[in-house]
């Protein structure tokens, strides 16, 4: 039902069993890291919790406390359970309601859930409504009325005897070793009557139980040499002469957890006379302690004036398809009102404070009632404290169910964002590598367009004194006599020859001789032929390296995917902004999964603060002081307190200084990708000087 990390056994002191004797003791050593699972942890008294749980701290070891606070308590000093549920952190701490034991037949033949058996089961786990939960018991035929303990324990024998032939583990419980033994005995001579059971040649332990072939027996002791261990059932298949018996373990029901302490094993185990003789019993029948654990195939409990409302809980839990109830009563109406006696006498371990309310409860019926005042005093102190934890938990749990949501939009948010940051870094790195290849390029292509030019204006200026002296002779002419006919011809060829040279480079260049002259003769405009030579080379160098245009092309196309990857983390950014805006201030919570955790013990401590208060309440109003008083007394001085209450709040509302004023709905600015706002490394060659 509830589990909670701790440590403990199922017959109050931890036990260790080998599946067989190992001359290897390493493989019981713990070693750090382990989990250490006690189950039945209601059961473990608080002086050998300390012990196991020194262990594992020394080992470095974990333990996890499992168990039912309904259940059978420690022999000794108990509340393990709940002082491990109080100082762990709520997270920690976990209880479990559904059941899923019990099943039944349908009307179809198949095995399903007996889920209304099980819900019966919660309410004798809780004490709740004893008589409601007879009456639907006696209803489904789970209640079995005798008119004396002959009769009872004759019919049970036979019942249990056809359950054995049937292959079937049968549990009974009883109130005391005596009852367990006696009807033992009963069952084993409906057995040996039936000749199941070999009373031949049997042993006699120092209880007085024969034992022989076919008999189901239970382990007293551990003993890691034979390797038994406290309560584990065994089959006998042998008896020795000297009285030592050859047993098998008995199989658990299937689909569940053994029984045993020991693990389930096929080997059979050889128990010396001396053994039997001390630590060996029958266990056709036992006691809730020794049943607590167990789930069997059908349970028998025998309802006495030794069964408590513990040992009726786990008499009527340990059979998986069928849990019967046996009582010596005339009718049901007297059968009524012994289970009603059954379950008020609770002998659960609820822990310390329940038993310190118990015992203040006791002792209240003999002290001096308190005076009016003073009970009243404390009423109104436990309501204000239970209103506090109201108030509290009004705050809290809203908060920490939207914390709840935060975590989770934040941590698929984490897993988008890491993956756009990594684009994004990818595409960067992508984009910057692109570049410094198109530089290198570049920087040739550079190179190349200076050499170009600088050689080009070098031919140019080399040249450039003949054609201007060309072009004088050819504006002069051939003068009125025409004697420098031949020369201007000359000179007009020599024209045509420069200009065609340069015609490539300069394609602008005319081809009318006059025209080519008036240029020849002109000064040089110097930035316009640079330009000219600059292109030409640029061109010519670019052909030289053809790779440099690629280059340009990979790392255009490079950088604009590493600004879509940008846009991309910024539109994510920008969603995740959306979707948090709901939640308001509390959304920018530094870390949210530390708030949360910080949240959930706070709402833990003020649940347990509020059942404090409530049992308090509960408490102060069953004194003598306050019975005494008018029905409407109490009803009157809740109306003074409430009224009282609301006063104070208005005044501290009065006081207290206003909220500062923030714009609803403006979500606090994330920064955008820095390249975003980087200017972007040019691309290509420089023009040179």
């Amino acid at each position: 039902m509830a589990t909670a990390p701790g440590a403990a056994s199922r017959s109050a002191t931890p036990t260790w069993s080998p599946a067989a004797p190992m001359p290897d003791r390493e493989r019981a050593r713990l070693r750090a890291g382990d989990l250490l699972v006690v189950d039945e942890a209601g059961m473990l008294d608080q002086d050998t919790a300390r012990a196991l749980l020194t262990v594992a701290d020394e080992c470095q070891v974990q333990v996890a406390l499992l168990g039912d606070r309904h259940q059978l308590p420690a022999v000794g000093r108990g509340g393990v359970l709940d002082l491990a549920a109080a100082q762990v952190d709520p997270t920690e701490h976990l209880t479990l309601l559904g059941v899923h034991r019990f099943t039944r037949i349908d009307a179809t033949g198949r095995t399903i859930l007996d889920t209304d058996y099980a819900d019966l089961t919660l309410a004798m786990r809780a004490g709740t409504n004893p008589g409601t939960v007879f009456d639907a018991l006696l209803a489904r035929g789970q209640i079995r009325l005798y008119p004396d303990a002959a009769v009872l324990w004759e019919a049970l024998a036979a019942g249990v005897a056809d359950g054995y032939t049937a292959s079937e583990r049968v549990a009974v419980v009883v109130g005391t070793r005596e009852q367990a033994a006696g009807i033992g005995a009963a069952i084993r001579d409906r057995l040996v009557t039936e000749g199941r059971v070999d009373d031949v040649a049997a042993v006699v332990t120092g209880a007085g139980e024969r034992i022989g072939v076919g008999d189901r027996i239970a382990t007293r002791r551990n003993d890691r040499d034979l390797g038994v261990a406290n309560r584990d059932t065994w089959t006998v298949t042998a008896v020795g002469r000297n009285g030592a018996l050859v047993a098998t373990p008995v199989e658990p029901v299937g689909g569940d957890v053994p029984g045993s302490v020991t693990p389930p094993v096929t080997r059979a185990r050889v128990l010396p006379a001396g053994y039997v003789t001390a630590h060996v019993e029958l266990a056709y029948a036992t006691t809730a302690h020794g049943a607590q654990g167990d789930t069997v195939t059908a349970a028998h409990l025998v309802v006495g004036e030794d069964i408590g409302a513990a040992a009726a809980y786990v008499g009527m839990t340990r059979g998986r398809t069928a849990n019967t109830a046996h009582l010596v009563a005339a009718d049901p109406a007297e059968a009524r009102e012994q289970w009603l006696a059954v379950f008020a006498r609770d002998r659960a371990d609820l822990g310390p404070a329940h038993a310190a309310r118990l015992a203040a409860a006791e002792a209240a019926r003999y002290a001096t009632p308190r005076p009016l005042e003073q009970a009243l005093a404390d009423l109104r102190e436990a309501w204000t404290v239970e209103q506090c934890c109201l108030d509290g938990l009004a705050r809290d749990l809203p908060r920490r169910d939207a914390l709840r949501e935060i975590v989770a939009l934040e941590s698929a948010h984490a897993d988008q964002l890491t993956a756009l940051e990594a684009w994004y870094e990818q595409t960067g790195m992508e984009a910057r590598h692109a570049a410094a290849r198109v530089d290198a390029s570049g920087a040739a292509v550079a190179a190349e367009t200076d050499r170009i030019r600088d050689t080009l204006l070098g031919s140019w200026d080399t040249g450039r004194a003949a054609a201007r002296d060309a072009a004088r002779v050819v504006l002069d002419g051939p003068g009125r006599l025409r004697l420098r006919r031949a020369a201007v011809h000359r000179a007009g060829e020599q024209l045509v020859d420069w200009a065609e040279t340069w015609r490539p480079y300069l394609p602008a260049m005319p081809t009318d001789p006059q025209q080519i002259a008036r240029l020849a003769d002109r000064s040089d405009d110097r930035p316009r032929l640079w330009t000219a030579f600059d292109s030409y080379a640029r061109h010519h160098a670019e052909h030289t390296h053809p790779e440099h245009a690629q280059l340009r092309a990979t790392a255009v196309t490079a950088q604009e995917a590493h600004r879509h990857a940008g846009a991309a983390l910024a539109h994510a950014r920008r969603q995740h902004e959306d979707r948090l805006a709901r939640y308001g201030r509390l959304a920018w919570t530094p870390d949210p999964a530390a708030r949360l955790a910080d949240t959930e013990q706070a709402i833990a401590a003020a649940r347990q603060q509020l059942t404090g208060a409530r049992a308090r309440m509960s408490q102060l109003t069953s004194e003598p002081a306050l019975l005494a008083q008018p029905a409407d007394r109490l009803a009157v001085e809740r109306d003074a307190w409430c009224a009282e209450r609301d006063d104070k709040r208005r005044q501290r509302r009065a006081s207290a200084p206003p909220p500062p004023r923030s714009s609803a709905g403006v979500a606090r600015p994330r920064p955008e990708p820095p390249s975003l706002f980087e200017p972007r490394p040019s691309i290509g060659p420089s023009r040179g000087r």
